[in-house]
């Protein structure tokens, strides 16, 4: 049997789960998976069988985010970044010249969720969330208000090592 089908065989559990948070706007964290498996799962997420078997007909852009063997990013590094994921995949522009701040941020995020029709969904794919976890309060208001406001067109599959369920942030905690 070769080896991505044997992945996606261990892996199918899990993608179930996924595709069925996917489908209510639920989101969901991964947490104790070792590196290699997280990574796996990633790729199986990715993955054109994922969504032939379990997103069929569904309209889903799957923005991935990966923060695996980096340095935690700035506020704006990391603002950018998302933005510049979300608007590849969505095909949008970003604004000229902007400085990405936590104001920025929300407002082009919110944007993005407005234009999207009614059948669309959007799903960050965080790989590796420890290394976020020294944002502000307002990064991770901004998740959760993008969340609840988007009346479940909106979800987050989140792996991580275990100490993001230690995170003394309140809004990391909400989040999660």
């Amino acid at each position: 049997m070769d080896i991505q089908k044997q992945f996606y065989h261990f892996y199918k559990p899990y993608l179930k789960r996924i595709a069925e948070a996917i489908k209510n706007g639920k989101s969901l964290i991964f947490v104790g998976i070792n590196s290699i498996g997280k990574t796996l799962l990633v790729e199986q997420i990715l993955s054109k069988n994922f969504r032939r078997k379990f997103l069929t007909n569904k309209k889903v852009h799957l923005i991935y985010l990966e923060f695996k063997d980096k340095n935690p990013p700035t506020t704006e590094q990391l603002y950018e970044y998302w933005c510049l994921q979300t608007a590849k995949t969505l095909n949008q522009r970003l604004p000229q010249k902007e400085v990405f701040n936590d104001f920025s941020f929300y407002s082009f995020m919110l944007e993005c969720v407005k234009s999207l029709s009614e059948e669309e969904k959007i799903v960050f794919i965080l790989l590796d969330a420890q290394n976020i976890l020294s944002q502000s309060e307002a990064f991770f208001k901004s998740l959760i208000y993008l969340h609840t406001y988007s009346y479940g067109r909106l979800s987050f599959i989140v792996l991580s090592e275990p100490q993001i369920l230690d995170c003394r942030n309140i809004w990391v905690q909400n989040f999660i």
